[in-house]
């Protein structure tokens, strides 16, 4: 927290970005299903669903589930990317620490990191929390036990 004075009296100010809306790719919990089609053109939308083409493709999304009139609001971003073109092999995810940075120029640091070691594979998912929202990269140990992002979700209060 920190400490911003105004002439004599002295106020606690919060966090650098509590206030801020959360988003990625474009996406926030704002988005509605009309605004993501003309985001991706070219992806293929069934209900709150947004399965995006690769011409489409933008910070290595692969799908998106806006929040529609869900309650509590949820999105929904994810990474996994079939082997090869035609959908075949092991599904492929970004590496977490490429997704954590991007997402640290955007929010800072994470607010924390949770660890969930009974899962299999393990998981290591990095929060932001704002005033009303908080962002969330879920990450799993993949081959090698390298952290792999599976999804950003961003949910509402």
């Amino acid at each position: 927290m920190r400490f911003v004075a105004f002439g004599l009296a002295i106020a606690a100010a919060a966090p650098a970005f509590a206030a801020e809306r959360f988003a990625y790719a474009d996406i926030s919990l704002q988005t509605t299903v009309a605004e993501a089609r003309k985001r991706f053109p070219n992806s293929k939308v069934a209900g709150d669903h947004v399965y995006v083409a690769d011409q489409d493709r933008r910070d290595q999304v692969s799908g998106i589930q806006v929040a529609g009139t869900r309650k509590p609001p949820l999105v929904r971003l994810s990474f996994a990317r079939p082997r090869d073109s035609a959908g075949r092999g092991q599904p492929q995810f970004p590496k977490c620490k490429a997704i954590e940075a991007d997402l640290r120029a955007r929010y800072g640091a994470p607010d924390e990191v949770k660890k969930f070691a009974g899962e299999a594979p393990p998981r290591a998912d990095r929060i932001w929390k704002g005033a009303r929202e908080t962002l969330t990269l879920v990450c799993f140990a993949g081959p090698g036990g390298e952290l792999l992002a599976e999804a950003v979700v961003i949910a509402g209060p």
